[in-house]
């Protein structure tokens, strides 16, 4: 097989398999730019991605040129050092496809139970999930804390414990598909009276971004963002937070920043419950079916009560580690090396 149209003077070669938009979101594109970022920056590899929105690849990798390549489809016969697959229970017929074209075939996937053929499955989450179905039998599965998926400039911040919340940031991520957005903002309106800054971020698949912005319309204390290549610059800066499951829910624990989470689906119900358990996140009673009020407790808890603030600043950064994705990268690589 060929091998791709890369810079000679690149390392390895990656593709990532991945996919996008407004019914699945931005997550799984999210943390295939995070570790293509790591990639190519530490690793000096050539990055491919086939996403079926080529559009949202390229804008959330453009700054990359070069260095990146954004396809719609998957590339034929042409191989690649590591292929990467970020698509929620991929057939067994492209994993098969996919694995005769690379040397090392990795999948991401949060709860799918298989069968695959993947060399290494990663599971970025603090789940206690079932041993899914491995096909390879040397297969590895890398999961837990230490193996979450943050973007690399996360494990540089250090953020500062503050009794009472200042500035908070709001977003539930690229798409926001249930409209968390609109249900929180009427809330914070009416409980914070304008003496807190607040930081809001959707994404270009957010199809409610001019509703919200005519909600806030004359209210200098909100500000509303419009798709950030990452929020590590706002996490730097906001001191509390309310978010989504999944990767938002990740990265704010792994700063120790007090939170508020909400489910999106089901998937995220679950895992909410589990940082609440472990006191790392306030999660509104009745999770995924959380009333306006449960909502408007737990706001008021996180932003106003210090005992609550400190509590979860301090259980929050045991959950998560703000080196996985550099420590996936690492390791590997090191897996290309010995191979």
């Amino acid at each position: 097989m060929s091998k791709g149209k890369h810079n000679e003077d690149a390392g390895i070669s990656v593709l990532f398999h991945v996919e996008a938009g407004e019914t699945i979101g931005l997550g799984n594109l999210c943390r295939c730019r995070s570790l293509a970022i790591e990639f190519i920056e530490c690793a000096g590899a050539a990055v491919t991605v086939s996403c079926t929105r080529k559009d949202l690849a390229q804008s959330s990798l453009g700054e990359y040129g070069s260095k990146v390549v954004c396809l719609q489809q998957i590339p034929d016969k042409t191989f690649f050092d590591v292929i990467v697959i970020d698509v929620p229970n991929c057939s067994l017929e492209v994993q098969q496809s996919l694995k005769k074209n690379c040397k090392l075939l990795i999948g991401i996937d949060d709860w799918g139970m298989g069968p695959y053929v993947y060399d290494i499955i990663i599971r970025p989450n603090v789940l206690n999930l079932s041993r899914p179905q491995l096909l390879e039998a040397n297969a590895q599965i890398w999961q837990g804390k230490d193996y979450v998926i943050l973007h690399p400039a996360y494990a540089k911040l250090d953020i500062t414990f503050k009794e009472k919340a200042e500035e908070v940031l709001v977003c539930f991520g690229g798409s926001d598909p249930s409209g968390l957005t609109l249900q929180v903002l009427p809330i914070l309106l009416q409980i914070l009276f304008g003496e807190i800054k607040v930081n809001v971020v959707v994404g270009m698949e957010c199809a409610q971004y001019e509703k919200i912005c005519n909600l806030i319309q004359g209210h200098r204390n909100i500000e509303v963002f419009q798709s950030l290549p990452n929020l590590a610059g706002l996490f730097n800066v906001c001191d509390t937070a309310i978010v989504s499951g999944g990767t938002l829910l990740y990265e704010a624990c792994a700063l120790g920043i007090p939170a508020v989470a909400l489910a999106q689906e089901t998937e995220q119900h679950e895992e909410t419950k589990v940082f609440a358990e472990k006191q790392a996140v306030l999660r509104p009673e009745g999770g995924l079916y959380a009333s306006d009020d449960a909502i408007s407790n737990d706001i008021q808890k996180v932003c106003f009560n210090t005992d609550v603030r400190r509590m979860l600043f301090q259980n929050a950064k045991e959950c998560v580690s703000r080196d996985g994705t550099q420590r996936i990268v690492k390791k590997i690589v090191c897996s290309l090396d010995v191979d």
